[in-house]
This record gives C-alpha cells, structure tokens and sequence, in this order.
C-alpha cells in the first residue's frame, strides 16, 4: 500500500508554488468524508528536513505514491 495518494511535482517559482499549494487543498477537501483524515500528499516542502537529500526524498515520495500530478 502506498503512503501517499498523490505526488505533487511543480516549478519553485511563486506562482507554481502558489498553484501546488491550492491543488494539494483542493485535493484534501475533494469527496473527504466527514470525520476521517484528508488524503496525504507529498509536496516536498512540506517533507523536507535540513538534514535530508532532496534527491533520496523524491525518489522515496515517488515510490510511495499512488499518482503522479506534474504542474
């Protein structure tokens, strides 16, 4: 099973960061039951430590994600 439902790759620029961050809200509200947790979704920044590889984090968020959602 994977750990993410989706991976969220974009631009790190304003706008593709602002347009990450509305898809990966509207994705959490989209059809969520009332009372159970919004589907997770990788978005680096929110996973990434100082003391962690940006390319190790990736490639770990890639493999454990069910989609793919290229900006």
């Amino acid at each position: 099973m994977r750990r993410f439902k989706a991976f969220i790759s974009y631009r790190h620029s304003e706008n593709g960061r602002r347009h990450a961050v509305a898809l990966e809200t509207a994705l959490k509200r989209y059809a969520k039951p009332t009372l159970e947790r919004p589907m997770p979704i990788f978005r680096d920044e929110k996973h990434m430590k100082p003391d962690m590889s940006l390319p190790k984090l990736i490639q770990e968020g890639l493999e454990n994600s069910e989609y793919l959602i290229f900006i």
